[in-house]
C-alpha cells in the first residue's frame, strides 16, 4: 500500500473513532476527477461506477447552455451525458437514465446514461426543484409558496400529489417507504423537515420552526439536514441536525459552523462542506468527538455526495470573493476512503 493510501486508511480509522478530539489531524487522499477553468459546476450524484454532475455552463453567454456530465469514480475522461439550456438545478440517476430540471423550466427531463437525446418526462410543473427516483416513479418538488411534492410513473402517466400546500418545498430524498423533503419557508424561522408515505397518506412534520433548512440525507434510522440560527453580531451560524425517521426531538450534532452548504452520510460518519472556509468536514454520528477536516482550501464547495468509495464534491469557478477578475477552476473531487 502506498504512503498516500496509508494516510487515507489512517484517517478513516481516526474519523470512525472520533479522531481522538483532534481537528484536522490528517487528510484523506483527494483526487480531482474533472475540472474546468471556464464552466461552473453544480449538483452531484452517484451510481455504482460514475459520479454525475451538472455543468452550469459559462458566464460569458449568461449560462445559456448546460450539460449533465459524468466521470468514472476511479478516474478517466469526463463524458457528456446530456445537454440542455442553462440554469440546471436538480439531478438524479437510476440504472438506465439521468433526470434533471432547469430553474426556468416546467418539466423534469430524462436522458439515457448511454447517450441520446433528453425528453420531458414529467410536464406541467411549477418551478421544479428537487428530484428523486425509485424503481417505478419520479418524485419532484414544486418550489412555490403553495407548492407540492408530486410523483409520476417512469413509464408515463398522470402526476399524483404526495403533499400539497407546502411552503417552498425544495430538496427531497427517499427510502423504501417514505418521501422526505424540506419546506424552506421564508427567510425567518418557519422552515420544516417533512415526511409522507410513498403510497399516499398525510404528511408529517419531523421538525419545524427552522431557519434556512437545507441539504437532506438519510441513513437507516435518521434524517439529517443543515440549518441556521441568527447570531448578532456576526450573522448566521449553521448546525448539523438529525431526527429519527419515526419522529421525536431533533438533536444537534454540531453547531457554530459558518457557510455550511452541503451534507452527506455513510454508515459511521456525517460529512458537510463549508462554503466560506473551503473545508470538507466529517464527524462520527455516534458523537463524543471533535470534527475532522478531511480537505481544505476548496474554492466554494457547494454540492456533496457520499458512498462506500469516497466523499465527492464540486467546487466553484467563480471569482475569489473581493478579488476582481480572479477565477478558480470548477472541479469534481473525491476524497478516497
Amino acid at each position: 500500500m502506498s504512503g498516500s493510501m496509508h494516510k487515507a486508511a489512517a484517517l478513516l480509522l481516526l474519523l470512525a473513532a472520533g479522531c481522538a478530539g483532534q481537528r484536522g489531524c490528517a487528510e484523506l487522499k483527494v483526487t480531482t476527477l474533472a475540472s474546468s477553468e471556464a464552466h461552473e459546476y453544480g449538483a452531484i450524484t452517484l451510481d455504482d461506477r460514475y459520479a454525475y454532475w451538472l455543468d452550469q455552463g459559462t458566464p460569458d453567454d449568461d449560462y445559456a447552455a448546460g450539460a449533465v456530465m459524468r466521470v468514472l469514480k476511479a478516474g478517466g475522461d469526463a463524458e457528456r451525458v446530456a445537454g440542455d439550456k442553462g440554469n440546471l438545478l436538480a439531478l438524479a440517476v437510476d440504472e438506465a437514465s439521468v433526470y434533471y430540471a432547469r430553474a426556468d423550466g416546467a418539466a423534469v427531463l430524462r436522458a439515457p446514461k448511454a447517450g441520446g437525446p433528453a425528453a420531458p418526462l414529467v410536464k406541467g410543473l411549477k418551478s421544479p426543484g428537487g428530484i428523486a427516483v425509485d424503481a417505478g416513479f419520479v418524485y419532484v418538488t414544486e418550489t412555490a409558496w403553495q407548492g407540492r411534492v408530486v410523483k409520476a410513473p417512469k413509464g408515463g402517466g398522470e402526476i399524483v400529489a404526495v403533499a400539497t400546500n407546502q411552503r417552498q418545498p425544495t430538496e427531497l430524498v427517499l427510502d423504501d417507504d417514505a418521501v422526505y423533503w424540506i419546506d424552506a419557508g421564508s427567510s425567518t424561522s418557519d422552515g420544516a423537515v417533512m415526511k409522507a408515505p410513498k403510497g399516499g397518506g398525510d404528511a408529517t412534520v419531523l421538525a419545524d420552526k427552522l431557519r434556512r433548512p437545507r441539504s437532506l440525507a438519510l441513513d437507516a434510522g435518521n434524517v439529517y439536514w443543515l440549518q441556521s440560527r441568527l447570531v448578532e453580531p456576526g450573522g448566521d451560524r449553521d448546525s448539523v441536525v438529525r431526527v429519527a425517521k419515526a419522529g421525536g426531538a431533533p438533536a444537534t450534532l454540531i453547531d457554530n459552523q459558518a457557510g455550511a452548504s452541503a451534507l452527506g452520510v455513510d454508515e459511521r460518519n456525517v460529512y458537510w462542506a463549508l462554503m466560506f472556509s473551503g473545508e470538507i468536514v466529517g464527524l462520527p454520528k455516534a458523537g463524543g468527538a471533535e470534527p475532522v477536516v478531511i480537505s481544505e482550501k476548496q474554492n466554494g464547495p457547494g454540492a456533496l455526495a457520499v458512498d462506500r468509495s469516497g466523499i465527492f464534491w464540486t467546487t466553484d469557478a467563480r471569482g475569489t470573493r473581493g478579488v476582481k477578475n480572479q477565477r478558480h477552476e470548477a472541479a469534481v473531487r473525491i476524497a478516497v476512503k
